[in-house]
């Protein structure tokens, strides 16, 4: 499956989310496995990252990168007129895509019964958020078969 860095941070984000919930042994071991595949291409990511901060955020007395707060959120301080590149490289780098063997369940897997309340009850939305991230979208799936 090829996916992007983007899309590998916003799946790591919502799998972190649910590593300590008590879950069918199915649906934890797809947590558990997709998060190790996933964690080992954010590295990659993640060092190709830091030396983009490197060349264009600035830095405290201490070493530290500087950061605005614009409406709550941390901005990096770029230094002068590196604003427009830092941008574009880290654009650049969240579209690159990999190929990657992830483990995808049945909705039905998600969507356990309980009877005897062994598990973690989810809430609907975190139910749709799992099955995002664990379940593949047949319809999609499908629809890219027919185009080749």
């Amino acid at each position: 499956m090829k996916i992007s860095n983007a899309a590998i941070n916003t799946m790591l984000n919502i799998l972190n989310k649910y590593g300590d919930y008590k879950l069918p042994s199915k649906v934890s071991y797809s947590i558990i496995r997709n998060s190790e595949i996933l964690e080992a291409e954010n590295k990659i990511y993640m060092k190709q990252l830091s030396k983009i901060y490197e060349e264009y955020v600035e830095k405290d007395d201490s070493g530290n990168y500087m950061y605005d707060t614009v409406d709550e959120n941390k901005i990096p301080r770029t230094k002068e007129n590196c604003q427009d590149a830092f941008v574009n490289e880290v654009n650049e780098l969240l579209k690159i895509t990999v190929d990657i063997s992830l483990s995808f369940l049945e909705k039905k897997d998600v969507l356990f019964d309980d009877p005897n309340d062994r598990f973690d009850v989810l809430t609907p939305r975190q139910t749709c958020e799992l099955m995002s991230v664990l379940c593949i979208d047949e319809e999609k799936e499908e629809a890219e078969k027919e185009k080749k």
